[in-house]
């Protein structure tokens, strides 16, 4: 009986709490829905509207790809994007750059949202990190932001 009663109150303690944990969620999915374990970077300084920071590669010999979190800064759906991959060795040299854009015609990120993607080609094997230079931004109302030439 006191089991009972011991489940009884942990059930009642978690159900309590769940609403509580869900307030403390920080930042949004491309789906619009909460990501707890998303960490913010700070916003660029020069405008920047959107950062991709590297987060893994993936695959191996030819079939290397970067995994990127987008994190939208913009009070706008992004469809898509235009970037230069820096492909970087151990010591942090580059080993290559390479075009690369990306685009989704039902939104990439959604607006003051974040979004996982995959991205690059003709990784060198020796890549151990990714860089991402952003070139510009198409939004979902038709605007687009490009950096000066």
């Amino acid at each position: 009986m006191n089991l009972t009663k011991s489940m009884f109150s942990m059930m009642i303690a978690l159900g309590l709490l769940m609403p509580v944990a869900a307030v403390g969620c920080k930042g949004k999915g491309s789906d619009g829905g909460s990501q707890s374990d998303v960490k913010w970077p700070a916003q660029p300084a020069d405008g920047t509207p959107l950062i991709a920071e590297f987060q893994a590669l993936a695959g191996s010999g030819d079939r290397i790809e970067a995994k990127f979190r987008l994190y939208n800064f913009a009070d706008k759906d992004v469809r898509g994007i235009s970037m230069t991959l820096h492909y970087l060795d151990a010591s942090g040299k580059e080993l290559k750059d390479f075009p690369w854009s990306q685009s989704k015609g039902a939104g990439l990120v959604g607006k003051k949202g974040t979004a996982d993607i995959k991205g690059g080609a003709f990784i060198p094997a020796e890549t151990k990190s990714v860089t991402a230079e952003l070139r510009s931004v198409d939004y979902a109302d038709g605007t687009k932001w490009a950096i000066a030439n």
